[in-house]
């Protein structure tokens, strides 16, 4: 029962990923920028299977499974802390969100360096008075041209 006893490692590895990318991603050529974008999301969603597994092997007695790591606010009888708890909904909404938020950030990544380099080809390719219009893996190359004739 490893990342039972360490259930914050899920929302910390994409939080890390995402502050390394911040602070040194200008600096970074754009496939390491992508490699800690979807490897961040990508062993969360791993940890999320390993939950899974050990969640699944948990007696009925020990359900849900609790951890309280530290309070936050105490006022009174009042104590507000960082617990993380899981359940079988827990255990189905982290394979939601970690799977798609994996997906989606390769799709992201890897769709929006593809969408640069075509754009990049595509702006010396057109000509001036053309745009580029992209979306996702999609560029379109919309014709907008300035009053000038075709042949010069």
């Amino acid at each position: 029962m490893l990342l039972l006893h360490a259930l914050w490692v899920i929302p910390a590895l994409p939080l890390l990923g995402a502050a390394v990318n911040g602070l040194f991603g200008r600096k970074w050529p754009n496939n390491i920028v992508s490699a800690v974008a979807v490897g961040s999301t990508g062993l969360s969603f791993l940890a999320s299977l390993e939950i899974m597994r050990e969640f699944r092997r948990l007696p009925a007695e020990q359900i849900p499974w609790m951890r309280q790591y530290f309070t936050w606010i105490t006022a009174g009888n009042f104590r507000a802390g960082f617990d993380l708890q899981v359940d079988q909904l827990t255990i189905v909404m982290l394979m939601v969100v970690t799977g798609v938020g994996w997906e989606g950030v390769e799709v992201l990544q890897v769709g929006t360096v593809e969408q640069v380099r075509c754009d990049q080809t595509r702006s010396h390719r057109v000509g001036s008075g053309d745009a580029v219009v992209g979306g996702g893996r999609d560029v379109i190359a919309a014709g907008i041209r300035t009053a000038r004739s075709p042949q010069g």
